[in-house]
C-alpha cells in the first residue's frame, strides 16, 4: 500500500518529491545510538544537544537571539550570562521545561500531536522557546530583595518568590508571549478557547484564587487558561509594561501577595479586574452565539468523553472518567453511562480506533524508558507503541516496541493498520504489519505533519489532516495514486475527520472563527456547514439515525446528540490557499559544535546554623548542580564554638541513565542524645531499575538498591552494608482514587553489620515486606494489607524495631525476629477545589487501620498480646503553581489499656528536595 504525495507549491514540488520519495516503500531504520552531548553558542544561548539533533539545534540557533531581544524588553530583564538550553528529540510527547537549579531550559523537539498550540503555529520550536524563555527571564529577574541578595548568595536566589506566586501569574505571561511574540500559540488555538468559553457561558467559571493552582477539576491546564485571559486583559488595558511593574512591586513584599501589587500598580482590586475581564469575554461570545445545542449523549458528570466510532455493537469510544479513569467504552443506543470494555490510557485521545465489528481496537500508548543512555533526570527517553486489543477478552498484543507512533487507524475489517510516526518536530504516515509489527513509510511531506488518519469504509482509502507551516489541509490517499487535496491548505484548522459514507466526510474546523462541523462531498468537491453548537462542535458520528457530535462543557469534553433532521446544509466559501513563505533552509550554519561536559554549577549558599547538643553552631549550606542533572552536590559546615568542633556533611549524587550513585559523608554527628559519642561516616549508595514492563493500564518493575557505610567510632569502627530488591505492579488510578488503585509490592533484603576491631563480629539482619491493595467492590475505596518482618542473627532486636504507626514507644516483647501486620481501610473523602492562601486543597482521604505484631524468641512464636488501631486524615495540598504535598494527622490507640498518641507528618520532604520544574504543558 503506497501513496504518492503531491505538493501544493509548484515552485518547490520537484525538490520536495526528490527529498522524500526515496523513503517511500522501504522499511524504517532503528533509532540512532546515543553518542554523547555537544553544544554550540549564540550571543545569548548555550545550546546542548545530541549530534543526531544538530539540525534542530541549528534551527533554534537561527532565531534564538531574536526571540531573546523581544522578550528582554517585555520582561525588563536581559541577563548577561549565556542561557543553557537542552534540546532532545527522543520523546513521544511534546513539552518543555524551565528549571532553576541551575537555571536552564529544556526543549522537546517532538511537537504536540494534539496541536494544543493550535494548527496555525508554523514553528513549534520557536513557540516553545518563546514560552520557556519567558519563564527564564521572568523567574530569574533580580527584583525586590533578590536584586541585592543574588550577587551575595548565588544565581538561584530569585526563585525564592516562586512558591508565593499564583500559578496563573507564572503561566499567564508565558502563554501570552507564545501567542503574541510567535505565530499561533494557545491564544490562537480553538480548543484552548473552549476551556474558558464553556464555563463562562455556563456560569461555572472558577474564581481568580482557584486559578492560582492546578486543580483536579477541568480544565487540566487551568493556570494556563486563567493566566492567558487575565494577563492579556491586563496588557490590553494598561499596556505591556504593566506586567514588569506588578512583578517588581510583588517581589518587594511577596508575602503580602500578588493582589496587593496589582492594586498598587493599577488602582483596582484584582478580583474586580478579573470580573470585568470575564464580563468582556462573555459579551464577546454572546455576539456570535449559535442557538443550536443538542441534548447530552455522554453522562452528565466530570470527565472527558471523546468522539466515538460507529460499530456493529454500537458507538465505541475512549473516555476518561473521574471514578474509573481512562477506558474504552460502549455507549447505550440513547446515550448515558457507558459500559467499560477495557481500561486503557492512550498517548492522546486520538490515539485510538476500532474495527467495524466492534471487537478489535488499536491503541497507541506512551511510556518512559529512564534507563536509556540519552535519558537525563528531568527528561526520560519515551516511546509510544501500538497495541492491538481484543475487546471481548481484554487481551493485549503489542505490535511494536520502542517506536514513537500515535493516532493509529485500523481498517473496518482489521486487516490494515496505519499510524503517524514522530520524525523530529514532524509526523509522517506509516503502515504497521498486523502480523509482524514491521513499519513502512507511506506518506511523508518533509515540510509538514500528518494527523488523525482514518480509513474509508472500503478499507483502502485514507483521509488525514496535513499541516504545513501553520496551514491545514484535508488529504485523501488512495493506493497507487497521488495524494489528493480535498480541502486545500488554509488557515482554518481541521479536526476529527470521519467518513460518514463512502463519498462523504465530516470534520471540525474553525475556518469561520468558531469550531463547527463541515461536510465534504468527495465526488462534487462541495463543502457545507453541517452542524454548530453554542460552545463549539468539532466532530460528528452517525449510527442508525443517531447524530452524536463532540463538544465541550465546564465538566470536560462531552458528547451531544441531535435529530438527523436538525443537521444544516449551509454552503461554505472556499478558503483561500495561502502561499507558504517560511520553508526553513538553514544552509551553512555559522555555529560550530563542540563536545559538552556536564559539570556542577554553583547555585546557592545560605548562612544556615546547625543545632549541636542543644547549642546553635553558626554554619553555611551550599548547593551545586549540573545542567543535564547528572551531578548534584549539597554541603554544609558549622563550627561548634562550645566544643571547638567542626561539623559538616557532604552529599554528591551522580545520576546517569541506569540509576543513581550517591556518596555521603558526615563529620562529628551527634547520634541521638548528647551523652552518646559523636560519629563520623562515609557511605555509598547505588540504585537501579533491573526490569520494567508497561501495559495499557498498569506498570510493573524490579528495582535494586545497595548501600555501604563505614562508621568511625571511638568504641570501634563499623561497616554496614544493606541490599534490597523490590518487585511492584501498580494500576493506573482515576482522579477520585485518592489512595491509588490496585497495587502489589514485595521487598526483601539484608543488613550486615561488621565490627572492625579485634572481635570482628558480624550481625546479619534479613528483612522482608509485602503490600497488597485492592479496590473495595465498585468504589474508589481500597483495602490494603502490609506485612513486614525483621530478624537479627546475633541476639535480640532493638526494642524500637517495627513500632506501631505513629512510632509510639510501645512494646511488650522482644525477640530475635519480629513481624508486624497492618490492615488498612482507605476512604477517599472527595476531590476539592478550595483555595487557601498561596494555594489550594485538592482532595482528602481517611485511613482506618488495625495492627499487631509477633516475635520469634528462642525458637518460639510469641504474639505481642496487644493490638493497635487508629485513624489518619490526609489532604492533598498545593502551594504556588506546582508544589504538591500531602500532610497527614493521625491518632493510634493501644487496645489493651486505651493509651493513645497523636502524630502529624507534613510530608514536605519532596517539596523541599525536588527542584522547581515549570512545564510548557500539563
Amino acid at each position: 500500500m503506497t501513496y504518492y504525495p503531491t505538493c501544493f507549491r509548484p515552485v518547490v514540488r520537484f525538490l520536495l518529491v526528490l527529498a522524500f520519495c526515496a523513503t517511500i516503500g522501504f522499511p524504517l531504520s532503528a533509532e540512532a545510538p546515543f553518542e554523547g552531548w555537544q553544544y554550540m553558542e549564540t550571543q545569548h544561548f548555550q545550546l546542548i544537544f545530541e549530534p543526531k539533533t544538530l539540525e534542530y539545534a541549528q534551527e533554534v540557533a537561527s532565531f534564538a537571539d531574536e526571540v531573546y531581544a523581544e522578550l528582554a524588553v517585555l520582561l525588563a530583564h536581559a541577563p548577561k550570562e549565556r542561557i543553557p538550553v537542552v534540546i532532545t528529540d527522543r520523546t513521544s510527547r511534546a513539552n518543555g521545561y524551565y528549571s532553576p537549579a541551575p537555571h536552564r531550559i529544556l526543549l522537546f523537539v517532538t511537537s504536540p500531536s494534539t496541536r494544543f498550540m493550535g494548527s496555525r503555529t508554523p514553528s513549534w520550536l520557536r513557540a516553545l522557546l518563546t514560552h520557556e524563555l519567558t519563564h527564564y527571564l521572568h523567574l530569574t529577574s533580580p527584583v525586590g530583595p533578590a536584586s541585592f541578595l543574588t550577587p551575595i548568595f548565588g544565581p538561584t536566589t530569585p526563585t525564592m518568590n516562586v512558591p508565593l506566586m499564583p500559578g496563573w501569574w507564572v503561566e499567564g505571561i508565558t502563554t501570552y508571549a507564545e501567542s503574541t511574540y510567535s505565530e499561533g500559540g494557545r491564544g490562537d488555538a480553538p480548543f484552548f478557547e473552549l476551556a474558558y468559553k464553556a464555563p463562562i457561558l455556563e456560569d461555572a467559571m472558577w474564581n481568580l484564587a482557584q486559578g492560582s493552582y492546578q486543580s483536579s477539576f477541568p480544565p487540566s491546564g487551568r493556570i494556563y487558561v486563567t493566566g492567558y485571559i487575565f494577563v492579556e486583559y491586563l496588557m490590553s488595558r494598561f499596556g505591556e509594561e504593566i506586567f514588569a511593574r506588578i512583578n517588581r512591586t510583588f517581589a518587594n513584599l511577596p508575602f503580602l501577595g500578588l493582589n496587593r501589587a496589582i492594586r498598587v500598580e493599577t488602582g483596582f482590586d484584582a478580583h474586580e479586574l478579573y470580573a470585568d475581564m470575564l464580563a468582556q469575554r462573555g459579551s464577546g461570545f454572546q455576539e456570535h452565539l449559535p442557538a443550536m445545542q443538542g441534548e447530552l449523549f455522554a453522562p452528565d458528570s466530570l470527565g472527558d468523553f471523546h468522539l466515538p466510532f460507529a460499530t456493529d455493537r454500537g458507538l465505541i469510544g475512549w473516555a476518561r472518567t473521574y471514578s474509573k479513569g481512562g477506558a474504552i467504552v460502549l455507549y447505550p443506543p440513547k446515550g448515558g453511562q457507558p459500559e467499560i470494555l477495557k481500561l486503557a490510557y492512550p498517548t492522546d485521545a486520538q490515539s485510538f480506533d476500532v474495527t467495524r465489528d466492534g471487537y478489535t481496537a488499536v491503541v497507541a500508548t506512551s511510556y518512559d524508558e529512564a534507563s536509556h543512555p540519552a535519558s537525563i533526570p528531568s527528561v526520560s527517553v519515551s516511546y509510544s507503541d501500538v497495541v492491538l486489543v481484543d475487546l471481548e477478552t481484554g487481551a493485549e498484543r503489542w505490535l511494536t516496541q520502542g517506536e514513537r507512533l500515535l493516532h493509529p487507524a485500523i481498517s473496518p475489517d482489521g486487516s490494515k493498520i496505519v499510524a503517524t510516526q514522530v520524525v523530529g518536530p514532524r509526523y509522517r504516515l506509516v503502515t504497521i504489519d498486523p502480523a509482524t509489527g514491521a513499519l513502512e513509510t507511506v506518506y511523508d511531506n518533509p515540510a509538514g505533519s500528518i494527523y488523525e488518519p482514518r480509513f474509508a469504509p472500503d478499507g483502502q482509502r485514507i483521509i488525514a489532516v496535513e499541516v504545513v507551516q501553520g496551514q491545514s489541509a484535508l488529504i485523501m490517499l488512495t493506493p497507487g495514486e497521488k495524494a489528493r487535496y480535498l480541502e486545500k491548505p488554509a488557515a482554518g484548522g481541521i479536526y476529527r475527520p470521519r467518513f460518514l459514507d463512502a463519498d462523504t466526510i465530516a470534520y471540525g474546523s474553525d475556518r469561520e472563527g468558531q469550531l463547527a462541523v463541515y461536510r465534504h462531498e468527495i465526488a462534487s468537491g462541495r463543502t457545507t456547514k453541517l452542524l454548530e453548537d453554542t460552545i463549539g462542535a468539532f466532530g460528528v458520528q452517525m449510527l442508525n439515525g443517531t447524530v452524536v457530535y463532540a463538544t465541550y462543557s465546564s465538566t470536560g469534553y462531552t458528547l451531544r446528540q441531535i435529530p438527523e433532521a436538525a443537521l444544516l446544509s449551509i454552503p461554505t466559501p472556499i478558503q483561500p490557499t495561502v502561499a507558504l513563505e517560511r520553508l526553513i533552509s538553514l544552509g551553512t550554519s555559522p555555529y560550530t559544535s563542540k563536545p559538552y561536559v556536564d559539570l556542577p554549577r554553583f547555585g546557592l549558599w545560605l548562612p544556615l546554623p546547625a543545632i549541636d547538643s542543644g547549642v546553635v553552631a553558626p554554619g553555611i549550606w551550599l548547593m551545586m548542580s549540573s545542567v543535564l542533572g547528572h551531578h548534584e552536590v549539597l554541603g554544609s559546615a558549622a563550627w561548634d564554638i562550645d566544643h571547638a568542633l567542626l561539623l559538616g556533611s557532604l552529599d554528591y549524587v551522580y545520576a546517569p541513565a541506569w540509576g543513581t550513585l550517591a556518596f555521603n559523608g558526615l563529620l562529628n554527628l551527634v547520634d541521638g542524645s548528647p551523652e552518646l559519642p559523636r560519629q563520623n561516616w562515609i557511605s555509598a549508595t547505588v540504585s537501579t531499575s533491573l526490569w520494567n514492563k508497561h501495559r495499557l493500564a498498569s506498570t510493573q518493575g524490579i528495582d535494586l538498591a545497595a548501600q555501604l557505610q563505614y562508621r568511625f567510632r571511638d568504641a570501634g569502627d563499623v561497616l554496614i552494608s544493606s541490599t534490597q530488591l523490590r518487585y511492584s505492579i501498580a494500576g493506573q488510578s482515576a482522579v477520585r482514587s485518592f489512595f491509588g488503585n490496585q497495587y502489589l509490592g514485595i521487598l526483601g533484603g539484608l543488613h550486615v553489620l561488621s565490627d572492625i576491631p579485634s572481635s570482628g563480629s558480624i550481625t546479619v539482619q534479613p528483612f522482608v515486606s509485602f503490600a497488597a491493595q485492592v479496590p473495595v467492590l465498585d468504589t474508589n475505596q481500597v483495602l490494603r494489607l502490609e506485612v513486614e518482618a525483621l530478624a537479627n542473627s546475633t541476639g535480640l532486636l532493638p526494642a524500637g524495631a517495627l513500632l506501631p504507626r505513629g512510632n509510639p514507644l510501645w512494646y511488650r516483647q522482644q525477640g530475635e525476629a519480629k513481624m508486624r501486620g497492618t490492615l488498612l481501610y482507605r476512604i477517599p473523602l472527595g476531590i476539592f477545589d478550595q483555595s487557601i492562601p498561596f494555594g489550594g486543597i485538592l482532595g482528602a482521604g481517611a485511613t482506618i487501620f488495625a495492627q499487631s505484631a509477633a516475635y520469634v524468641s528462642s525458637g518460639d512464636l510469641l504474639w505481642e498480646h496487644d493490638g493497635y488501631a487508629g485513624l489518619e486524615l490526609h489532604a492533598d495540598v498545593i502551594l504556588g503553581a506546582l508544589y504538591n504535598f500531602r500532610p497527614m494527622a493521625g491518632v493510634v490507640f493501644r487496645l489493651a489499656d486505651g493509651a493513645y498518641k497523636f502524630y502529624i507528618d507534613f510530608n514536605i520532604t519532596s517539596l523541599l528536595l525536588n527542584p522547581i520544574v515549570v512545564p510548557a504543558a500539563l
